[in-house]
C-alpha cells in the first residue's frame, strides 16, 4: 500500500512520539508537516484551556473540524491522541493518507507523561493513563493501516525513527528512496 497522495498520518497515545517522529519523517521525505495539536493551539489557547473552557465534547468537535479540513499531498500529519474518538476525522485521515499507529508500551508513556495533568489530554480527568490507553488502543488498531510496535525501553529519537522507517519500507514505496534526516 502506497501513501495516498504521498500523505502519512501518525496516530497514538500522547507521548508516543507522533510530533517528534512526524517532523523527522517529514524532513526525510521532504514533505510538509501538520501537527494537529498546533492547529488547535493556533486558535490562541492551550489544549488545556480548550478542554477547560469547551469541555471534552467541544474539544473533540474542534479537533474533528480541524482534522477534516486537512487537504493536500506529500504531508506527514500528527494529530492529537484523541483523534480516534472522532470517527469523521479518522475516516477522512484514512482517505487521504496511510495511517500508522505508533504502539508505545505503557511503561514508556508513563515515563514520558510527567506533565499529563496540564497537557490537555481528553479523557484524562477521572481516568488513569493505563485506563485511557486501554480504551483508546483498540481504536488506534482499528483505524491504522500499519502498526509500528516499539520496545519497552526508551529509544532515542533516531532509534525510534529507524524502527518506524523499517516498518514503513514495505508499505510505502516512496520511502525506500528517501534519504535519512540530517
Amino acid at each position: 500500500m502506497s501513501p495516498k497522495g504521498g500523505n502519512i498520518t501518525l496516530i497514538g497515545m500522547p507521548g508516543s512520539g507522533k510530533s517528534t517522529l512526524g517532523r523527522m519523517l517529514a524532513a526525510a521525505l521532504a514533505h510538509g508537516f501538520v501537527d494537529g495539536d498546533d492547529l488547535l493551539r493556533g486558535k490562541g489557547r492551550s489544549l488545556q484551556d480548550i478542554l477547560d473552557q469547551e469541555g471534552e465534547e467541544g474539544f473533540l468537535a474542534l479537533e474533528n473540524q480541524e482534522l477534516q479540513a486537512i487537504e493536500g499531498e506529500n504531508m506527514v500529519i500528527a494529530p492529537g491522541g484523541s483523534c480516534v474518538l472522532s470517527r469523521g476525522a479518522m475516516e477522512h485521515l484514512r482517505r487521504i493518507s496511510l495511517v500508522v499507529f505508533l504502539d508505545v508500551p505503557l511503561e514508556v508513556l508513563q515515563r514520558r507523561l510527567k506533565d499529563a495533568l496540564s497537557r490537555g489530554i481528553v479523557g484524562f480527568q477521572g481516568h488513569s493513563l493505563e485506563e485511557l490507553n486501554a480504551m483508546r488502543r483498540p481504536l488506534y488498531v482499528r483505524y491504522a493501516h500499519v502498526t509500528v510496535s516499539f520496545p519497552c525501553r526508551n529509544l532515542s529519537g533516531e532509534e525510534a525513527f529507524q524502527v518506524l522507517m523499517r516498518h514503513l519500507q514495505g508499505h510505502a514505496a516512496p520511502l525506500s528512496t528517501a534519504d535519512p534526516p540530517l
